[in-house]
């Protein structure tokens, strides 16, 4: 019984509007690599019982060509310093740069990368924003030699693409 009374009051100290129904908490995830020191770490804060996700909602797609997928984004938002995103990297890379495209830039373009992340076994990829990104229309993934034809992977990465992405709750 008490079991339950923790887990009840562990889903209602969320209190996060808007969080997805399928909430997780983080504890339930593996832990993740640090990227390069002159990179943003892609390892999880310390995991607080009133930490919950919701799925951002969008459209999905890639490009084999480019060994990128994204997700468009249903509704233009701000992702603010300190917001943790979780995404479920498809394919086999080993590696991947993350980007947060804001409304007007081209996706061509190398603009509002994150950084280079190593994807775990898992193929969650936890990011926590060392700044602010607004007006954001699309997350992507890089993966492939070298994405943009700037940021030399190690060889043989592999293409990847975005299954899903989350956010820690507002």
């Amino acid at each position: 019984m008490l079991g339950k009374l923790i887990a009840v009051c562990v889903l209602s100290a969320c209190g996060c509007a808007g969080c997805s129904k399928t909430q997780t908490p983080l504890p339930q995830d593996p832990p993740h690599t640090q990227a390069a020191s002159s990179q943003p770490e892609a390892m999880e804060a310390k995991p607080s019982k009133t930490d919950c996700w919701q799925r951002v909602q969008g459209r999905i797609g890639s490009s084999a060509d480019y060994g990128s997928g994204w997700l468009d984004l249903a509704t233009m938002g701000d992702f603010k310093q300190g917001t943790r995103l979780r995404l479920i990297v498809g394919g086999t890379a080993q590696k991947v740069i993350v980007r947060l495209l804001s409304q007007g830039d081209s996706p061509d373009r190398p603009t509002g990368i994150v950084g280079i992340f190593d994807v775990p076994s898992s193929r969650r990829v936890v990011v926590t924003l060392d700044g602010d990104f607004l007006n954001i229309v699309q997350i992507s993934v890089h993966g492939g030699p070298s994405p943009f034809g700037l940021f030399p992977l190690p060889g043989g990465n592999s293409p990847a693409f975005v299954t899903e992405v989350e956010r820690t709750c507002q």
